[in-house]
């Protein structure tokens, strides 16, 4: 994996840092005052270890050790506290000397012969950085998988044929055929060409000509450059201890361990140069640098509002953290108005500011999408003007308390993330990779008291902050990222004709030469395929039989189910509330979908948006409201079964849990959506917003329309994606002839779900609170409706399926997926391990024989779905998944090898869970009638599987395949040559 520093996702860095690991992640608690002490003492040697600080953060509740070996300079950092989840990861200092992509395909090489005992873990180069991670509760598995990692790092095979596989090789059968290039990380290269990217591309080169003028990660047109020799040379120089940082997280033996270090690899080397990442300012002129690039669309595309502008600025490396962090704040504060002011000049329908805090430099950009090249001088205009207004007029007190408010929920949401230990490892490396201050990456808390404590001093301080490193700074570019369709097509066909010339340049022996290379690759694979899969064993006698229990109460109240989950939450409350929209007619579905997006985002009784926005930011960490869509494995309900509701979610302090209810009801009660404008900036908006979406990540929308093709369930929760998008664009496109009928079936819809009956609702937090919340609860009840609605039946449509969405890609997103339960199959935990396996094969056959980056099997409720991203081919997928039942079929494995395929089974529904999220599960498990019986019952299976149920399985999957339920994007060229496949082919984003 891969994860460049790109603004899109910086842009949303407040997201980023204090929620990215809050999802899918068994909660440890880390109480306060709870940090384990040691009697390590500084400046004492630990096998081999200086021990250089120990620093007590109150912060985040932990002990950070700074160690330095004395013979290498390698460097330890170790996080201690009760948490008994452990994590490890081993980062080296890598900078890009040019395109070929050549420390991504070293980590993609290196993390081939990791450790494969632990299953959470992963890698991921960035700009100044490459780092290999595996984290765990079990202990045995934890010091196995660091020695494991530690002798990948540092004493790897660097075969050529792994570079070939990994990075880019030249493919070719016989004399006569076609020269191609493939490779995992070329394909997954030229599947990372969205706005975005180049957009992010643009901003570094034009701010840092010298230091940003080489991705990372790879240009296509450039990885096939790259040699054996310099691979080799590279490895050499950056994979030493002296250029290394190992990161350690949890309750730790820490003696055994830094023993284990030296002893493993740090003693058998001497101490060479460490890698200077970080660069002075490179200030190009006095002047702010223009730069224009263009992305892809489809030929035929309207090219009308797809133009991205940008102003970007440099903090400068003389800056400071709480600086940094005070802009990670100002980022929000100032997109309102910024968002008010593009709106009143009817340009630019999404407005994003965003700094990057771990970048030594800490650029920071206001980016406006959907505009057009004629905008670009306006748009600097509105930018300056707004700004200008803000810094003479001051800013909305009530607006930056929301957000400051906002930003500290946030810091008491990630100390009590289950999945911390891996938060703090990035900030970690990312700080030590810039030469930062490593204990100052791990503070949250203290730099908010210390900002807010400047605001009371100064009350012009975020002001003062607009002006100096805003409108006073000509370290700053403007860049503008233009559409221009057919763009890949031309790529490509520049790249047919280089091979073909550099094909004919070859004599007949030198091709032969060609085709000889690629039949011993082919061959080399197979057999190192078979060599690798015998490594490594697992002890199931050491795995927990029995499945955790969530803490659930079921209580009836006022009329209202109440879920009552006491967990530790460091005191936030987390509240659920599912409302009942089974009485919303099939007509009016869409508009349900539209209510999600558009509450809390207009104006009510006695509110405007924006002091709206405000209360929500002042007393609560947000309220969300969404088109609930459950989904369990271990449900063995009809596959047509669904669960229509709308969900509401809202976490707050104990003593503004009144206040935030009586927004909620302001929200659901009040919600005034007569302000045409609004709505149709939002319309839009969510519109722009989607499309980004597919252009990133077309596979989970193909995803869930493949499903839709056989259940009921998947038709009613796919109306969230691409049936919704096409009715948003069909609401922007005649918004001013329909807006009367939107506004009315937004209040139609509103005042049907907004009711008490049949309403359940969850607490997550401390039992201490729960009388405040009930009683909270029972205030906010009283103001709704209760009235009985007729349930409504709906009737879905499945004519059309076999879909392909044309994007401007070069390769294919793919899925096939069919449903079981329909055949007369009943839903096992056997099936999460023929899941595993299956995955297993296909990441054989698919990424590393075939190219294809990202492969797997997905089992919801009912459906088995098998897929593939940024793969180059589509018919030799296709005819691959097809091979599964044949595969199963013939399945065989020893005991070593089935107990893999059940520990990593068992890791799925092991991942860590933050309470929050061990809610919502726990609240799905009720909804939709599953018990801790259930649960139990379906670990039981998982453990049980033999080689012979895996086998019986091969009917199911071949019967799944014989559905042909097919649904790809990509490119035009490789759909329409595969036409007769699709019953509709279609360009994904031409609206």
């Amino acid at each position: 994996m891969k994860i460049l520093k790109r603004k899109f996702i910086l842009l949303l860095t407040f997201i980023f840092t204090f929620q990215c690991f809050c999802f899918n992640t068994v909660f440890a608690e880390v109480s306060s005052n709870k940090a384990v002490s040691t009697n390590f003492i500084v400046g004492n040697v630990y096998s081999g270890f200086k021990l250089l600080s120990k620093n007590y953060i109150k912060d985040i509740d932990s002990i950070v050790f700074e160690f330095e070996h004395e013979k290498t300079g390698g460097k330890v950092c170790y996080v201690k506290n009760d948490d008994n989840h452990k994590v490890f990861s081993i980062n080296f200092k890598t900078l890009a000397k040019d395109n070929t992509g050549v420390n991504h395909i070293l980590e993609h090489v290196v993390s081939d012969q990791g450790d494969t005992i632990v299953a959470e873990g992963n890698a991921y180069t960035s700009d100044v950085c490459t780092s290999y991670y595996r984290a765990t509760s079990n202990e045995k598995d934890f010091e196995a998988s660091i020695k494991n990692e530690l002798n990948a790092a540092f004493f790897s095979n660097i075969n050529e044929n792994l570079m070939k596989q990994e990075g880019w090789r030249y493919e070719i059968s016989s004399p006569s055929d076609e020269l191609k290039v493939n490779g995992i990380v070329y394909n997954e290269e030229k599947g990372r060409k969205s706005p975005y990217d180049i957009l992010d591309k643009n901003i570094a080169t034009s701010l840092f000509p010298n230091l940003a003028q080489f991705d990372s990660g790879g240009d296509p047109r450039d990885i096939p450059k790259l040699t054996y020799e310099e691979l080799l040379e590279t490895y050499k120089k950056y994979y030493t201890p002296s250029n290394s940082l190992i990161y350690l997280y949890g309750n730790l033996d820490i003696d055994k361990i830094l023993q284990a270090i030296n002893d493993t690899c740090f003693s058998k080397f001497n101490k060479t140069a460490s890698v200077n990442t970080v660069a002075k300012d490179e200030k190009v002129s006095d002047k702010m640098t223009y730069a224009e690039d263009y992305y892809s669309l489809p030929k035929g595309s309207s090219v009308t509002n797809k133009t991205y502008l940008s102003l970007n600025y440099v903090l400068g490396s003389d800056v400071d953290q709480e600086t940094k962090n005070a802009f990670m704040i100002l980022q929000d504060i100032i997109s309102s108005p910024l968002k008010k002011a593009f709106s009143n000049n009817d340009m630019g329908s999404t407005i994003w500011e965003g700094v990057d805090e771990y970048s030594s430099q800490a650029p920071f950009s206001i980016i406006a999408q959907g505009a057009n090249e004629s905008q670009k001088q306006k748009f600097q205009t509105v930018v300056n003007t707004t700004l200008q207004s803000i810094v003479k007029n001051g800013l909305d007190k009530d607006l930056v308390n929301s957000v400051l408010n906002q930003y500290e929920m946030n810091c008491r949401d990630t100390a009590s993330s289950a999945q911390r230990g891996k938060q703090y490892m990035r900030n970690i490396a990312q700080s030590w990779s810039e030469n930062g201050n490593i204990e100052q990456s791990l503070l949250s808390t203290s730099k908010i008291e210390n900002i807010k404590a400047k605001c009371k001093k100064d009350n012009r301080y975020f002001e003062n902050l607009i002006q100096k490193y805003i409108l006073n700074n000509t370290h700053s570019s403007f860049i503008v990222i233009k559409p221009k369709p057919g763009l890949d097509d031309e790529n490509q066909n520049k790249l047919k004709d280089s091979l073909a010339k550099y094909k004919a340049s070859l004599s007949s022996k030198e091709i032969n030469e060609l085709v000889n290379q690629n039949k011993s690759f082919k061959s080399w694979q197979d057999n190192y395929l078979k060599q690798n899969s015998k490594n490594d064993s697992v002890d199931l006698s050491t795995v927990n039989k029995k499945a955790e229990e969530i803490p659930s109460e079921v209580s009836d109240y006022n009329g209202v189910k109440i879920l009552k989950h006491p967990m530790y939450t460091g005191g936030l409350q987390y509240t659920n509330l599912y409302f009942d929209t089974s009485k919303i007619s099939q007509d009016k579905l869409m508009y349900l979908v539209l209510l999600t997006n558009m509450l809390g985002k207009v104006g009510t009784q006695n509110y405007t948006y924006d002091k709206l926005s405000n209360a929500v930011g002042t007393y609560t960490g947000g309220i969300t409201f969404s088109f609930y869509n459950p989904e369990c494995l271990m449900c063995d309900k009809d596959s047509d079964k669904y669960y229509p509701k709308l969900k509401v979610s809202m976490s707050t302090l104990n003593n503004n849990l009144q206040n935030s209810f009586n927004i909620l009801q302001e929200i659901t009660m009040t919600s005034n959506f007569s302000d045409k404008d609004r709505l149709k900036s939002l319309i839009k908006k969510i519109k722009l917003d989607m499309q980004n979406d597919m252009n990133n990540d077309s596979y989970g929308f193909i995803a869930n329309e493949a499903r839709s093709y056989s259940s009921d369930s998947g038709k009613y929760y796919n109306m969230n994606c691409l049936p919704f998008y096409n009715f948003i664009c069909d609401l922007d496109k005649n918004f001013d002839k329909q807006s009367d009928e939107v506004i009315n079936n937004l209040n139609y819809v509103k005042d049907l779900t907004f009711n008490k009956n049949n309403l359940i609702a969850s607490y997550t937090g401390d039992s201490s609170d729960y009388d405040n919340f009930t009683k909270c609860l029972n205030n906010f009840l009283d103001k709704i409706k209760e009235s009985s609605v007729n349930e409504q039946k709906y009737t879905f449509n499945y004519s059309e399926k076999n879909e392909a969405f044309i994007t401007p890609a070069q390769v294919q997103s793919i899925v096939k997926s069919g449903n079981y339960k329909k055949m007369g199959y009943k839903s096992s935990g056997k099936m999460l391990v023929l899941k595993t396996i299956a995955q297993s094969y296909l990441k054989r056959q698919l990424r590393i024989k075939g190219g294809a980056y990202s492969v797997g099997v997905e089992e919801n409720n009912s459906d088995f779905s098998f897929y593939s991203t940024s793969d180059p081919n589509l018919k030799d997928t296709i005819d691959v998944f097809n091979a599964v039942p044949s595969y199963l079929k013939n399945f065989s494995a020893d005991k070593n090898e089935m107990d893999k395929y059940i520990s990593r089974s068992l890791d799925y529904i092991d991942t860590l869970l933050d309470p929050k999220n061990k809610a919502s599960e726990a609240d799905d498990m009720y909804i939709m009638g599953i018990t801790q019986e259930d649960v139990q019952k379906y670990r039981d299976e998982i453990l049980s599987t033999t080689v012979e149920d895996i086998r019986n399985y091969a009917p199911m999957i071949d019967a799944i395949m014989k559905q042909n339920n097919l649904c790809v994007a990509g490119n035009e060229k490789v759909i329409n040559s595969n036409k007769a496949l699709f019953q509709s082919i279609k360009n994904l984003c031409d609206n």
